[in-house]
């Protein structure tokens, strides 16, 4: 009996070997002023997976958010041109009809807009912040009162759901409805145990060239950066990352191509300076 029993213990460790992901050679490249970039094309959860990342100190470059609603929404790459951005990332979620914040967003110390009561609990419960002197907070938030969850926060933006918390998955289990089980572009924003900022797209949508992921897989590739503390942002259509070296680094969905051109009308981004 203890014979089968040590067997068995050796075959479920083995598949469970066997399904942990190897995390790609992330090749990362000098942008400039300590701010560095990565672009792979991989093979992740038995499907091909396109990442493009933009990493960088905390304390040698402040990030911060871009709020242009309405008729000043642009694209993630115009917005970030016009804030003279060293790289620029899309922000939250938002009225794609209105091109208004559904999230809560404070900027130098004002806030800008607050979360819906649809909205959150939704997919929105966390925030990332940014404070004054560089450093940035990413952390989960149960309540409607941002003004008092983000009152050390020079600039802070609501999104989610907060994905790794202490290098730790937020959650034991994820919700079961679409968003969180199909397989999206996805956007997210974290730091590494060496201060390091990252700014993640996940493309999606592209059979064979960028399959999306799922929350949970967006957990793993996360950790797969060595992330300790990370925040989903919006995702689908909206994902862009941009840098004015490389222009857009990943293949936004909205004009079905694989190219680097189907950027979406967002009201804000952030950006880093």
């Amino acid at each position: 009996m203890r014979k089968w029993l040590l067997l068995a213990a050796a075959l479920v460790w083995g598949i469970a070997a066997a399904a942990q992901e190897t995390a790609p050679d992330w090749n990362w490249k000098k942008l400039g002023k300590g701010v560095q970039y990565s672009a792979v094309q991989t093979e992740l959860f038995g499907r091909t997976a396109y990442i493009s990342a933009v990493r960088y100190k905390a304390h040698r470059h402040r990030t911060q958010i871009c709020d242009a609603e309405r008729e000043w929404a642009d694209s993630t790459s115009a917005l970030g041109q016009r804030m003279d951005a060293i790289a620029a990332l899309n922000g939250s979620y938002f009225n794609v009809q209105e091109l208004t914040p559904v999230t809560y967003l404070k900027i130098r110390g004002k806030r800008m807009a607050s979360t819906t009561a649809r909205e959150f609990g939704l997919r929105t419960d966390g925030v990332i912040g940014f404070k004054s002197n560089g450093g940035v907070s990413i952390f989960a938030c149960d309540t409607l009162d941002y003004d008092i969850a983000c009152k050390d926060l020079w600039n802070a933006i609501a999104a989610g759901p907060v994905l790794l918390q202490d290098s730790k998955p937020a959650r034991d289990s994820w919700p079961k409805n679409s968003f969180y089980t199909k397989h999206h572009p996805r956007t997210l924003m974290g730091v590494d145990k060496k201060n390091r900022v990252y700014m993640i797209v996940i493309d999606g949508r592209f059979p064979g060239e960028g399959d999306g992921a799922s929350i949970d897989e967006t957990v793993q590739i996360a950790q797969m950066f060595g992330l300790v503390d990370a925040i989903n942002l919006d995702g689908g259509g909206s994902c862009a990352l941009w840098t004015p070296q490389t222009g857009v680094l990943s293949h936004p969905y909205d004009n079905h191509r694989f190219d680097h051109y189907g950027q979406r009308i967002v009201p804000n981004i952030l950006y880093i300076r």
